[in-house]
């Protein structure tokens, strides 16, 4: 992973933690994919930043004023 998909990673990061959805659709290409574990929470594949956005606030909606920080991200190449 390079220096800039990191910060991309990062700014994605901060982006939902302050639940700035326009911040986090600018990251995205319009036909973005996000696919969660068979046995997460709502589990599934969502298509573009609509669906993702609404899976997002799904999420963030079951913890309430819950937050977190990133305390670092990891290159661990193309994968």
């Amino acid at each position: 992973m390079s220096q800039e998909n990191l910060e991309i990673a990062r700014s994605n990061f901060e982006a939902i933690r302050r639940r700035d959805w326009d911040a986090l659709a600018s990251n995205q290409d319009p036909d973005v994919e996000l696919k969660t574990p068979p046995r997460g929470f709502n589990a599934g594949t969502y298509r573009g930043r609509e669906e993702i956005q609404g899976f997002w606030e799904d999420l963030l909606s079951a913890f309430g004023a819950a937050s977190g920080e990133l305390e670092r991200l990891v290159d661990s190449g193309d994968q």
